[in-house]
């Protein structure tokens, strides 16, 4: 089938459309320094207007924000330094000990817990020898192989504790986490020697018994070989004396 032309009714379907910009409410001061405060800039000193979410000025963010064309928390500076903080409050809350060491064996970084246990400020560690407050051994395998220890017991002082060292490459350093099981080690001391105690009280209590039955059996022998003998003679005498 062919398709023929078709003709040209004179019709003019032309129409013209004029762009109406759509109105945008505009927050007030206080709702954009409410939102500048969600993201750790509560007076304007602490905009930093660094453009990496996108927009030029933290405002602009701001306004977004409002507008609901933009994320809260897309922004960099503060999602740094959010991670900075909790990195800082996991090392100071947490009471494990960890020890950050370069592969000289001087101390880069102490926790607070490990301060407290070696005595010692964060100041006067850095940069002192490892082998001034522990056994630095495992320390050099993992620097020397680039292979982390788990779980393994060791001694620190009169402590004990199950060490889990981890190897840093990118910074070239060695992470010491220490979880300090003095208390379960001594509970499981006490309960290791309980039980040796309650073996030996039973195997005195078994010996005691032997030696009664032994005494027992030996009376009982005794008894028995008089009464033989006894019946003996008795059944001897009534033969006599019936013949």
């Amino acid at each position: 089938a062919q398709f023929e032309d078709i003709p040209d009714a004179g019709l003019d379907l032309a129409q013209a459309f004029t762009p109406e910009p759509a109105g945008e409410a505009e927050p007030d001061e206080a709702t954009i320094r409410g939102i500048l405060a969600e993201i750790g800039k509560p007076t304007p000193d602490k905009e930093l207007n660094c453009g990496s979410c996108g927009y030029p000025t933290c405002r602009d963010k701001a306004i977004a924000v409002y507008r609901k064309k933009a994320e809260l928390y897309m922004c960099l500076p503060y999602m740094t330094d959010l991670a900075q903080s909790l990195s800082s409050v996991t090392l100071s809350v947490t009471p494990n000990y960890i020890v950050a060491v370069d592969r000289g064996l001087r101390v880069v970084e102490i926790n607070l817990a490990a301060q407290k246990f070696f005595g010692v400020s964060r100041q006067k560690a850095l940069k002192t020898e490892l082998s001034h407050y522990m056994e630095p051994s495992d320390f050099e395998d993992v620097l020397l192989t680039g292979r982390g220890i788990s779980n393994r017991k060791v001694k620190i002082g009169a402590a004990t504790a199950l060490a889990t060292l981890v190897y840093a490459e990118a910074q070239d350093l060695v992470i010491g986490f220490f979880k300090d099981i003095t208390e379960e080690e001594s509970q499981r001391e006490a309960l290791r020697r309980a039980r040796l105690e309650s073996a030996e009280l039973a195997q005195k209590v078994i010996e005691k018994q032997m030696i009664a039955a032994q005494e027992i059996a030996s009376l009982l022998g005794e008894t028995t070989a008089e009464t033989k003998v006894t019946l003996n003679n008795l059944k001897a005498q009534m033969l006599h004396e019936s013949e």
